[in-house]
């Protein structure tokens, strides 16, 4: 890989990492909201603190490319099931359906940048 190269991919781990560190951790601050949400969806709010774990290991462990692989997986493994679960658009009505389609859309494409890290690896910049 180029040093080129090298560099996006590291600025792929600060935004994608930093985006659930921030997730994570606003789920940690606003627990009774994330709770509430988690029970208006179906959820079991006794996930919260897995998809917490989840969202900051996972993030942290692609922020500093130690592990990034095994941490990508975990985000992965906490996107798929959000993305349906929790933004379900197709079993709404408008308006909520479009923000919740957007949502989902938006899981989808971060689906997109784990993949191709889970492809690439963490690149040169890493904690290995």
């Amino acid at each position: 890989m180029t040093v080129f190269e090298n560099i996006l991919i590291l600025i792929a781990r600060i935004c994608i990492g930093s985006s659930f560190l921030w997730a994570g951790a606003a789920k940690v601050f606003h627990w009774k909201s994330s709770a509430e949400y988690m029970r208006s969806k179906q959820m079991p709010t006794s996930l919260l603190p897995a998809a917490v774990l989840l969202q900051i290991v996972g993030g942290l462990s692609v922020l500093l490319g130690f592990e990034a692989r095994i941490g990508t997986l975990l985000l992965i493994v906490f996107v798929i099931p959000t993305a349906v679960k929790m933004h379900d658009f197709w079993n709404l009505q408008d308006p909520d359906k479009e923000t919740q389609k957007i949502m989902f859309m938006k899981d989808v494409m971060v689906l997109g940048g784990l993949l191709l890290l889970l492809a690439t690896g963490a690149g040169s910049f890493a904690f290995n």
